[in-house]
Formats: structure tokens, C-alpha cells, sequence
């Protein structure tokens, strides 16, 4: 796979898994939060169904916090977490 960057066409590594996917998935605040986020995006469809259960755009402001958090957490350290790759 290509891509253009700086002005030139470079080639892309092959995406691959980290070692700790696992504890990554289990642990990790910024991978719950992106899901949450996830929901939220969803949730703004549902309730658009029920125009009177929430203020317009509630659920839409939800899901960009969790997204803005989630983004923020990968720069923190986590418990449960080590730093292999």
C-alpha cells in the first residue's frame, strides 16, 4: 500500500497487532471510552426517535467528550499497563 507524504510516494508497513492486545483491551481507560463514545454516536440515532426524552444534541456532545477523553487518556499511563509494544 502507498501513500503520498512529504511530497513523495512511500510505502506503508503492514499494520500488526501489539504484543499486550489483551491487557490493552481489558485495561486500557482510552479503549472504554472510545466505545462509549461509540454508544453515544449511536444513542443520537435512538433518540432522535423521541425528540422530547433528551435536549437536541445531548448525546452528540457525550459522545465527543468520550472521544476527546479517550484521545487524552492514550497519553497517560494506566494501571495493569506496561509500555511493550
Amino acid at each position: 500500500m502507498m501513500f503520498i507524504g512529504h511530497g513523495k510516494l512511500v510505502k506503508m508497513k503492514k499494520p500488526k497487532l501489539i504484543r499486550n492486545w489483551r491487557a490493552t483491551a481489558k485495561y486500557a481507560w482510552s479503549l472504554r471510552l472510545m466505545v462509549l463514545s461509540g454508544v453515544c454516536s449511536v444513542g443520537e440515532i435512538l433518540v432522535a426517535y423521541y425528540p422530547d426524552a433528551l435536549p437536541r444534541g445531548a448525546m452528540a456532545g457525550l459522545s465527543g467528550s468520550f472521544a476527546l477523553g479517550g484521545i487524552v487518556a492514550k497519553f497517560f499511563a494506566q494501571r495493569n499497563m506496561t509500555d511493550e509494544d
